[in-house]
């Protein structure tokens, strides 16, 4: 009988974890984040219509980012800059938010984030005063390889490889409660959802299988009296 019950228990609760499993993408690639409060902070009057915008409606984007060879070659200025419009009335009454870069693991680098207040991207960058509040981010992106080019037959020069676009792709999001991901809410409520109906059918299949046992038993004890 125990054994039984073990069973189904065991059957009610692999299926919500089969389906938790198969929500969840495959990880085929790297990833890098960043956590960050969205606190208020002094900005001067100062827009950068080049720089690529990140909103609600534009939370994730693709990118085919240029790696540097050496940490050395970095600058304040280097690689990609973002503005995170943490103003947008949608995130308003969110306080901490994740960026998140995934790349495929073909392309062997480090990927760095870094979120700056107003003040203080290069300060060549900045024009105009007065200064005022805004909850405005910004971001620096910047990749490095770390790969080593398989030498060539012929003794060609393979760094090119090593400076080969990456695809990148970089997703903002608030934190729910400050630590959870937006993004994974569907699949947790699923799996809340999938539980609980699991919970609800539980004394049913108990039952099932106590009838289904004593009536092995009736069997059992028919035959050996024959």
């Amino acid at each position: 009988m125990a054994d039984l019950c073990l069973r189904a228990l065991f059957s009610l609760f692999a299926v919500p974890t089969l389906i938790f499993w198969s929500i969840i993408p495959c990880v085929k690639g790297n990833t890098e984040i960043i956590n960050f409060a969205a606190s208020p902070a002094e900005s001067p009057n100062m827009t950068f219509p080049d720089w690529i915008q990140m909103t609600p409606s534009e939370r994730e984007i693709k990118l085919n980012l240029k790696p540097f060879l050496s940490t050395t070659e970095v600058s304040g200025d280097s690689g990609v800059w973002l503005t995170l419009g943490l103003d947008n009335p949608q995130w308003s009454s969110y306080d901490k938010f994740t960026l998140r870069a995934s790349w495929p693991a073909s392309h062997p680098c480090d990927v760095y984030l870094k979120i700056s207040d107003p003040l203080h991207v290069p300060s060549q960058l900045l024009r105009n005063r007065p200064l005022h509040s805004t909850r405005t981010k910004y971001a620096q992106v910047y990749a490095v390889n770390t790969g080593v080019p398989t030498p060539s037959s012929t003794g060609e020069d393979m760094t090119w490889l090593r400076l080969e676009p990456i695809p990148l792709t970089l997703v903002l999001e608030p934190l729910l409660f400050g630590v959870l991901p937006q993004s994974i809410v569907p699949v947790l409520l699923v799996m809340v959802s999938t539980i609980g109906i699991a919970l609800v059918l539980l004394p049913y299949v108990l039952r099932y299988y106590e009838n289904l046992l004593k009536d092995i038993r009736q069997r059992n004890t028919h035959t050996k009296q024959e």
